[in-house]
């Protein structure tokens, strides 16, 4: 079985500019409607975790994991009045479920099998931080990204963006529990 991690056809360098969010409750429940966000210039998924050391009377020393983070970055290249004041007037600590189509390009699996990927934060709340380029007309919403408690449940099929490469008709889309984000694989 071919290793897909060495498969030359996914190297690829372009992203997908579009994106969608839905407001959620803090444990991911989805409250509101369909927000659909504009181009994205560049998107950014940070994970970290802090490791602890310990040393015995020995000198021995000991690593324990610490806290874990997570955060996604949109950099948006248009921008409009409403886009722009959305995290001052409605979106500040609010939460949303993201859906961002990963490339404009399809990707290859092991089997050689073709496929675009979309991935999904299931909890992101927006950060208060807000930068505004000038004179250029880029602007950027920062998401901490949480850890779902539970198993999380999304009907991609009620979230479409006329521009994604795909129409996803999958109604059950499942992140486990524990996980910041999940891929949903439409195959081509």
């Amino acid at each position: 079985m071919a290793n897909p991690y060495l498969n030359v056809e996914n190297l690829n360098k372009k992203g997908s500019p579009y994106a969608i969010m839905v407001e959620c409750d803090s444990a991911g429940t989805i409250t509101g409607s369909l927000i659909t966000l504009p181009l994205i210039k560049e998107s950014q998924f940070s994970f970290t975790e802090d490791e602890e050391t310990f040393q015995d009377e020995g000198l021995t020393e000991y690593s324990v994991p610490g806290a874990q983070k997570a955060s996604l970055s949109l950099t948006f290249m248009t921008k409009d009045p409403d886009s722009e004041l959305f995290p001052l007037k409605d979106g500040y600590g609010k939460y949303f479920r993201v859906i961002k189509e990963d490339s404009l390009t399809p990707l290859k699996d092991s089997t050689g099998a073709s496929y675009y990927a979309y991935k999904v934060y299931g909890i992101c709340k927006l950060k208060s931080v807000i930068e505004d380029k000038r004179p250029s007309n880029e602007f950027k919403f920062d998401f901490q990204v949480l850890k779902n408690e539970s198993d999380l449940t999304t009907n991609l099929s009620t979230y479409k963006h006329g521009y994604w490469k795909k129409n996803l008709s999958c109604t059950s889309f499942s992140t486990p529990k524990g996980e910041y984000m999940s891929v949903y694989k439409a195959t081509v």
